[in-house]
């Protein structure tokens, strides 16, 4: 929800940036939809984006800032925004792809059989009409050089840190940076240590 981006939007203020904020489609108070963990919602960023350049003119300076599946959404849309000159993206407790992100909480869970993947996502194309195995912010990176900054909670009990690391080590953006948080749980950096996090 896009009240949950305030906190960041505040860094950015004091940094002397216009912030944009919203909800993506399916929360807040958008209509009800399904989530589709980035495929769509990176469309829609993109669909900001453009917005953006269309309002304001082609000389704004645009970066990306997301948590957690809103970290997933800003690289993917990295790929619908190749024409544009965006300066930077910042990821926050990003997941590396869908299929390694239902892996690893299967795994953790104990309770689903080995192939949960395969049928999740067989069901999703026939409902949804798209394969979940396209959801990969790490093969986006492969082809973005828009700086990164990945930041992780060390602790993250929902989406691994390992998550993060792989991000970086497929980024072949030149400026890359990682910052793993000792102590943070799931989209609590900015909580556990505010003046790192800034």
């Amino acid at each position: 929800m896009r009240l949950m981006s305030v906190k960041y939007a505040n860094l950015y203020y004091k940094l002397g940036y216009s912030t944009v904020i919203y909800d993506l489609r399916g929360h807040g108070n958008n209509l009800p939809h399904f989530v589709s963990m980035g495929y769509n919602e990176s469309k829609d960023l993109a669909c900001v984006v453009e917005y953006l350049y269309q309002k304001y003119g082609s000389d704004i300076q645009i970066g990306l800032h997301g948590e957690s599946m809103g970290s997933a959404t800003s690289i993917l849309a990295l790929d619908y925004l190749k024409d544009r000159d965006i300066k930077f993206c910042v990821a926050d407790c990003s997941y590396s792809s869908i299929k390694d992100f239902v892996k690893i909480l299967t795994k953790k869970a104990k309770k689903f059989p080995r192939p949960i993947f395969a049928l999740i996502n067989t069901i999703n194309k026939k409902k949804y009409g798209y394969d979940l195995n396209t959801v990969r912010p790490y093969i986006t990176l492969e082809n973005s050089t828009v700086p990164i900054l990945l930041i992780h909670g060390e602790e993250d009990r929902l989406i691994d840190c390992w998550h993060s690391q792989k991000l970086f080590k497929h980024s072949i953006a030149p400026n890359k940076q990682i910052s793993i948080f000792p102590r943070a749980d799931h989209a609590s950096a900015i909580r556990t240590n505010p003046k790192d996090y800034e």
